[in-house]
């Protein structure tokens, strides 16, 4: 059990909680690249695009962009490369509306592929956490990604401090 001293914790040697998630995240964010790319011919972040648009889609590039954390011009650029591999189509609304992306018919199948294989991801992530305990790290997590949503949101509308001139003698 810890007094939640790690989270600020600068020194000594200490990760602090967001350093933590942020390697965990990325070992696993470039073993799924490698995993994904040597399988399936497709990166994570086409993984992430995919699963998401299966899920919630048609959407625009700009809210799938943000629900998955990623990068829009990064974003644009996948979906461009999903598009021309017709995995992905754009559709638009009544009177040329705006754009809102889905899955083609191949994109349906490959997400059909890709489920197994991250569920087997998932598992083998997990593995050594109780049932209860992957639940509760589940809701936490969502808690986590909502505090760094709103400070995103919170620190990208501040404005930079001026800095007070200092008078010559």
């Amino acid at each position: 059990m810890t007094d939640g001293s790690n989270i600020i914790s600068l020194g000594g040697g200490i990760d602090t909680i967001p350093s933590k998630l942020l390697s965990a995240a990325n070992f696993w964010r470039r073993s799924g690249n490698f995993y994904y790319r040597r399988h399936f011919r497709i990166s994570i972040t086409d993984v992430r695009i995919l699963t998401f648009l299966q899920a919630r889609g048609p959407v625009s590039l700009n809210a799938m962009a943000d629900h998955c954390g990623i990068d829009k011009t990064q974003a644009s650029r996948a979906v461009k490369e999903l598009i021309g591999r017709k995995l992905v189509v754009h559709n638009r609304s009544a009177a040329n509306g705006p754009v809102g992306l889905s899955l083609a018919h191949d994109g349906v199948r490959m997400c059909r592929k890709l489920k197994p294989a991250s569920q087997a991801r998932q598992k083998f992530l997990a593995a050594g956490f109780s049932g209860a305990e992957i639940d509760q790290l589940d809701r936490m997590l969502d808690v986590m990604l909502g505090n760094a949503r709103a400070s995103l949101v919170a620190d990208a509308d501040s404005r930079p401090v001026k800095q007070a001139r200092r008078k010559r003698p």
